[in-house]
């Protein structure tokens, strides 16, 4: 059994979706009115698809209340960083983490208005990840006599499609993960900061970009993007989402 705690706008969906699922689940919550409606059978707020999910996940049999639980497994939705909060909360009562408990933290990532989709087929913030794409886009470079790491571009610089949100970029961690490597940043671009450079190395116009680059990394799927796949032939391309419809992408 889990028992979520927090029956907001990330946690009832989120423990509806894992109800729906199969998964047994009681939601907590200390609004009593919130969960007094709830136990009437009606959401506490509008989202695409949420009512349909409720129904499912109480025939599933999820259940609500404003009493906790004794589980193995809690999963909290409250918006308080887990690192300067829950963590020496727990240490403080004296346990271990990773020996009488494992932690673990979950970013928000989903859009308001489309978050029972997302929670859904929304990709999920592996920190190996950025790691990985470097080693494939070194792979790729040699398979390709590209000597010169300039000539390689990183499309997208968000978190995600069609935002302008940075926090938990891939690339940025990517990037990041260059400068403890002491290597220079490769070139970025990004549709949604054309105005401004967010990050050493990033062009804010696209055309320039294309003429700078041999090899285009698609680490953000923009719409942008897709409606762009004419003007990037010609290049090496890594599409790290598979969707450029291009000869010879590669993928990671």
């Amino acid at each position: 059994m889990i028992n979520v705690i927090g029956l907001g706008y990330i946690g009832l969906p989120t423990a509806l979706m894992m109800a729906s699922h199969g998964v047994e689940v009681i939601g907590t919550d200390y609004n009593k009115d919130l969960v007094a409606t709830l136990n009437a059978g009606k959401t506490t707020f509008k989202e695409d698809g949420l009512d349909e999910l409720f129904d499912d996940a109480v025939k599933a049999g999820i259940k609500f209340t404003t009493e906790y639980q004794k589980t193995d497994m809690y999963i909290v939705f409250v918006p308080t960083p887990y690192g300067k909060f829950v963590r020496p909360v727990i240490e403080a009562n004296g346990f271990t983490i990773g020996e009488d408990l494992n932690l673990v933290h979950a970013p928000e990532r989903i859009i308001p208005g489309n978050m029972v989709y997302e929670l859904l087929h929304n990709n999920r913030t592996n920190d190996s990840q950025p790691q990985f794409v470097l080693n494939r886009i070194y792979e790729i470079m040699e398979e390709n006599g590209i000597k010169d790491d300039r000539r390689v571009g990183l499309y997208g610089i968000t978190y995600k499609e069609n935002v302008d949100d940075v926090r938990e970029s891939p690339t940025l961690q990517m990037l990041e993960c260059q400068k403890r490597h002491l290597a220079r940043p490769l070139k970025s671009f990004d549709p949604f900061f054309t105005d401004k450079e967010i990050v050493k190395n990033q062009v804010l116009d696209f055309d320039e970009f294309l003429d700078g680059v041999d090899m285009v990394v698609i680490m953000v799927k923009h719409d942008h993007i897709k409606a762009s796949w004419e003007r990037l032939k010609g290049k090496v391309i890594l599409d790290c989402f598979n969707i450029c419809p291009l000869e010879g992408v590669y993928h990671i």
